[in-house]
């Protein structure tokens, strides 16, 4: 008796008998499916907060008000996707290193990526 096991992906029957997707192919679609206005948004923003030295810091506000400006994208869209993670290793991938900072609980700052030049 030969037993299949199989799970639904969004569609996909994937089982024993096809192979399951791999960690690239999730990165690859996930960088696939980001709006061009988030980079063209962040790559403004690196530009007008760059001052000297080889680090910029934007704020996660600054860049969701400057895409929500310059696009058709909501916040709403922003905040509940991984639209914001997922960009972070794009720039990563080209030679920036990128950390982001969100406040503890007795914390008061605002959200932000440290961009520095590699």
């Amino acid at each position: 008796m030969i037993i299949i096991r199989s799970i639904v992906l969004k569609g996909f029957e994937m089982s024993d008998n096809h192979p399951a997707i791999t960690p690239d192919d999730v990165r690859l679609h996930a960088i696939d499916n980001l709006p061009d206005s988030i980079f063209e948004a962040m790559n403004e923003l690196l530009i007008k907060n760059y001052r000297s030295g080889d680090t910029i810091t934007v704020e996660c506000g600054e860049l969701v008000n400057t895409v929500i400006n310059n696009s058709d994208l909501t916040a709403d869209y922003l905040y509940n996707s991984n639209v914001l993670k997922n960009f972070i290793q794009v720039y990563e991938e080209i030679g920036w290193s990128v950390a982001f900072y969100t406040p503890g609980q007795k914390e008061n700052f605002a959200e932000h990526w440290i961009f520095t030049m590699e």
